[in-house]
């Protein structure tokens, strides 16, 4: 099964949001805040600097248009640590956690379903 951009993204936010659930880190509410599923508007969101942050993190796992449910979610790692170590959100534990989980994570496949099936 393979991923743009967009659905790895809101695979990711999908997931979080089931772990922002479970913990109430404020820090992780924090960034669901700025990253909301709702910011789209074409295929992009609205803050530029997230979909840059996002695209970059994925041309560190990749070179195509699309990704593996493997590469989207080591992106999303990715791009949790990198805001982690360059903003100070402190989902430290959070990422720790999601990484025990790997792939297999019950949140992160049903993340991936809810981006390939948003209705």
């Amino acid at each position: 099964m393979k991923l743009n951009f967009k659905q790895a993204y809101l695979a990711m936010i999908n997931m979080l949001d089931a772990y922002y659930w479970e913990t109430k880190c404020n820090d992780l509410g924090a960034m669901l805040g700025f990253m909301s599923i709702n910011i789209f508007e074409g295929d992009e969101p609205t803050d530029p600097a997230v979909w840059i942050t996002w695209k970059e993190c994925i041309g560190n796992i990749i070179h195509g248009k699309t990704l593996s449910l493997e590469q989207a979610f080591q992106s999303s790692v990715a791009f949790l640590r990198f805001y982690n170590e360059q903003f100070g959100f402190d989902i430290k534990d959070v990422i720790e956690t999601i990484i025990e989980a790997s792939e297999n994570d019950a949140k992160w496949i049903e993340g991936v379903n809810k981006a390939l099936d948003p209705d």
